[in-house]
């Protein structure tokens, strides 16, 4: 994810191991995902009112940026998310502005693509394939 070479170590028995396989195997993942999610039409923009993961500006500019290319887009505000309380909508596919290690780590849980706000991005034709990036939240003091 970072694009340069990282590295596990393990003090505690004196090992350490690259971890570029691992990463690789997260990427082809989220990539059959960002390419799932392509012929989607619907998007579900997932907020959470946890501290720390309510993103409601970049939720409400992911909404006008679906709208804007012709697709649907409904905010679902969570406190929190599974999914089977994603089964009931009717949607193609979900973006998550809460917390991003769903959409990464439980992506297999889903029946419905989970994508990250920079991989919309990819869906829709703003960012290039290239220009990946994995999805952080930094925190402000106004943040709630």
């Amino acid at each position: 994810f970072t694009k340069k070479p990282v590295l596990l170590a393990d003090p505690f028995i004196g090992t350490s191991r690259d971890i570029e396989e691992f990463s690789d195997r997260i990427i082809r993942v989220r990539f059959a995902r960002i390419a799932k999610a392509g012929s989607a039409k619907s998007f579900g923009i997932i907020m959470s009112s946890k501290k720390g993961q309510l993103r409601f500006d970049l939720a409400i500019h992911l909404k006008n940026l679906i709208k804007q290319h012709g697709y649907e887009a409904q905010i679902l505000n969570m406190d929190y998310v599974s999914p089977d309380l994603l089964l009931p909508y009717d949607l193609d596919a979900f973006v998550m502005t809460a917390c991003p290690r769903i959409a990464i780590d439980d992506s297999a849980m889903y029946k419905k693509p989970v994508l990250t706000p920079d991989e919309l991005e990819i869906v829709l034709g703003i960012r290039d394939w290239d220009d990946y990036k994995m999805d952080e939240i930094i925190i402000h003091d106004e943040q709630t």
